[in-house]
């Protein structure tokens, strides 16, 4: 099933890097209008691309319908692949930077070599940005203080996974009855991972750093207080927490217990 989101974000990715690499400005309105088109159309859009209503639709062309038709067949469209392969990992990633269009990332990648969001930190921090057109000292500051909220913003993400892993693997441990360090090594987790896990508890205490904070209030006098005290503890928990040691591992790890846990249900069914 193709779903409006998927083909949106994909249409919209094509857009941004087309443009990225100097494309024709015509192709590249081409696509980010199709990606809204299909944003707003209702009904199976699954049903309308295999049946071709979808060229009937406002800013839908065969170009645009040509993609929409390999991610309903289960296929990465290939001029998406091209665009990817000729782009570095990181220099996609500024493009998720806020404030960082496609026009601006291209004038750092070719002019000051810029291909990932820590040398954007560096080239901001050393005023480099000055040098290049559409660029001044409020631009560069403001692009430095979005950096930096996008590294931040990667971290709780971090964050999230560890605890979802967590999880899984605190459940699995339970229902092997083995101790939790005996399950990361039978599911092949080693080095700095596996002596993170072992030995500490990567997600910090927030309802203890939201009691430490509150502490001293006697009395709450409705929602807006409550927010405001809560979010003043989230802030003060936020600073104390660290990137989890071995977390490219991460998904290493997710997988193994996707996996082991599968072969458990396979067994109790098997019983």
């Amino acid at each position: 099933m193709l779903d409006r989101k998927t083909a949106s974000r994909t249409l919209r990715a094509i857009a941004q890097l087309t443009e990225l690499h100097g494309g024709n400005p015509h192709r590249v309105r081409a696509f980010a209008n199709a990606a809204r088109s299909v944003e707003r159309i209702e009904g199976d859009l699954a049903e309308m691309v295999a049946s071709g209503d979808i060229l009937n639709v406002q800013g839908i062309g065969k170009g645009t319908a040509a993609v929409l038709a390999d991610l309903a067949g289960g296929r990465e469209p290939e001029v998406l692949v091209e665009l990817e392969r000729a782009t570095p990992p990181g220099v996609r990633e500024l493009l998720e930077v806020a404030g960082l269009g496609p026009k601006r990332a291209r004038t750092l990648w070719q002019e000051l070599a810029v291909t990932s969001v820590g040398e954007l930190e560096y080239a901001c921090r050393e005023n480099r940005l000055l040098g290049l057109s559409g660029f001044g000292a409020a631009s560069q500051q403001r692009l430095l203080e979005a950096v930096r909220f996008h590294q931040s913003s990667r971290e709780r993400r971090l964050v999230h996974q560890a605890w979802d892993a967590a999880q899984e693997l605190t459940a699995l441990a339970r229902l092997l009855k083995i101790p939790v360090t005996v399950t990361l090594m039978g599911l092949g987790v080693r080095g700095s991972l596996l002596r993170t896990l072992r030995s500490t508890n990567p997600i910090e205490n927030l309802q203890g750093a939201l009691q430490k904070t509150c502490r001293n209030v006697k009395r709450w006098r409705g929602g807006a207080m409550i927010m405001r005290w809560g979010a003043t503890a989230l802030m003060e928990a936020e600073k104390k927490f660290r990137r989890i040691a071995g977390y490219k591992s991460m998904g290493l790890l997710i997988a193994a217990l996707e996996a082991k846990v599968s072969v458990v249900d396979n067994q109790e069914a098997a019983a």
